[in-house]
């Protein structure tokens, strides 16, 4: 039987043959490098192995010097005067050879002239070489030197169709202290993880931190009685603009200083309630219809004053801005589109939605490069935005029937890969369609999900989350799991 003591030899004796002795490496380090040349063949052995020929190409380059055009990226003014010995010493094991270190060679020299021995010399990492304008290589140099996603947002990022990967995440209703029966008001805040979560008549809007986990409550706010149809945030996130169908003003609260201002606009222009509302991308603006004079009335989103209308011919059912916020695409009951120059006011362009008796919905991609137009028999029609402004009877690119009541609301997520359709009329009721496919995923919602009867819907800032208010005073959080950014 064996001891301790035996182990302990037996070990350094296997050691010393595979690692070689302590001493050997130091002894090796401490050897005089020969007069041709800085560093010898096994001027580290067990650590470098240098070869002649690595060392006769530097000594060719160093014959033949040219100017120095370029810079090095990064430079260390330590690793100047390391040495292979220090190194070797960092790596002894008897803490007595570590802080007395002999000097040697110079440990970058080393590290050079092996990697030009085992790799070779590369082009790109020569100072001396000079760069050609009409040569290809300087873009795959530029590469080089950024770090980042280097495949393109149209690669492997691209979602594709068939299914889409959704995860079931607390509800955003989970801690409103007073939840409406049917909520009406919902949308994610601009800038931040909040929500707002409303509407259905009650006085009180919630605003919850999207977390996904728990969504907690950060703020109820009291509207004074006000009952609350519409309600959406201000382009700079700082204000809500909440609309009723049983007030012809307009109620904002300004959530820097906590005050609420009421906005007369609406009563002074005849108008009894204001059950939809509109905010422009640029923030400018706030667009609301008049169900019946058939008209939208602009207001100063900064001021909360009316500065003029637009009169259509239909009563308006559905209103979108372009994303610049310089025009305005309305529907109307006719079943016609109307485009509308914002700063003058006036009608450039009316179009027929094929097929539709009354209109319903409008969407307009965040790119503007299609429309969509939905209609009260269920049916969505896809323009392409040049084609609509063109012509007076435009093809839809694509006739989305998957619905069978009325379209109640559409909306395109931030990349335009997704537009969701839903109607209020029918339970689950709610599509999500692969806008580059045309096609409409087949797993959402799932047979598993009780969306019921969806009243609003919309997509966080990058498509992360995406949340669907219904008639049973819940709103649904979805994680859409393409997208890795809130």
């Amino acid at each position: 039987m064996s001891t301790k003591g035996d182990k302990d030899a037996e070990e350094r004796q296997l050691e010393s043959l595979v690692f070689g002795r302590d001493t050997d490496l130091v002894s090796q380090l401490q050897r005089p490098a020969s007069p041709d040349s800085e560093l010898s063949d096994t001027e580290a052995d067990g650590l470098f192995r240098l070869d002649r020929r690595g060392q006769a190409d530097a000594d060719e380059e160093a014959e033949a010097p040219a100017p120095q055009s370029r810079q090095p990226a990064w430079t260390d003014e330590d690793d100047e005067q390391l040495t292979v010995a220090e190194v070797a010493a960092t790596f002894a094991r008897d803490p007595g050879r570590r802080a007395a270190a002999p000097t040697g060679a110079l440990y970058r020299a080393a590290l050079e002239q092996r990697f030009a021995a085992v790799v070779g010399a590369p082009d790109w990492a020569r100072l001396d070489r000079k760069r050609r304008r009409d040569s290809d290589d300087d873009e795959a140099d530029d590469l080089l030197t950024k770090t980042g996603r280097l495949l393109a947002a149209d690669g492997a990022a691209r979602l594709t169709k068939g299914t889409l990967l959704t995860k079931r995440c607390a509800d955003l209703t989970a801690a409103a202290p007073d939840r409406p029966r049917t909520v009406s008001a919902l949308e994610f805040h601009p800038r931040s993880q909040v929500a707002l979560v409303g509407g259905g008549g009650r006085a009180t809007l919630s605003l919850v931190q999207v977390d996904g986990a728990e969504n907690p409550l950060v703020q109820a706010v009291p509207l004074d009685g006000f009952r609350v149809q519409c309600a959406h945030f201000t382009r700079d996130g700082q204000q809500l603009v909440a609309g009723s169908e049983r007030s012809g003003h307009l109620l904002c609260y300004d959530m820097m200083v906590g005050r609420t201002q009421r906005v007369e606009a609406g009563r002074r222009l005849g108008m009894r309630a204001v059950p939809r509302l509109t905010v422009s991308p640029d923030g400018r603006w706030l667009a609301v219809p008049d169900a019946r004079a058939g008209a939208v009335h602009l207001l100063a989103a900064r001021a909360k004053e009316w500065v003029g209308s637009l009169q259509a011919s239909g009563r308006v059912t559905a209103l979108a801005f372009t994303p610049d916020g310089t025009r305005l695409f309305t529907h109307s009951d006719e079943g016609h589109v109307y485009e509308w120059d914002v700063a003058a006011r006036a009608c450039v362009h009316r179009f027929v939605d094929q097929g539709c008796l009354a209109g319903s919905a409008l969407a307009c991609a965040p790119d503007g490069r299609l429309l969509a137009c939905g209609s009260a028999s269920g049916v969505v029609n896809v323009y392409e935005t040049a084609a609509a402004r063109r012509l007076q009877h435009p093809p839809p690119a694509k006739v989305l029937d998957h619905l069978t009541t009325g379209c109640d609301q559409l909306r395109f997520n931030h990349t335009a890969e997704l537009l969701a359709m839903t109607s209020a009329q029918k339970e689950h009721a709610v599509k999500l369609v692969h806008v580059p496919s045309m096609t409409v995923f087949s797993n959402f919602p799932g047979w598993s999900t009780a969306v019921h009867e969806p009243h609003c819907l919309d997509f966080s800032l990058h498509s992360g989350y995406m949340a669907v208010g219904n008639n049973k005073a819940r709103a649904l959080l979805f994680r859409l799991q393409h997208y890795d950014n809130y």
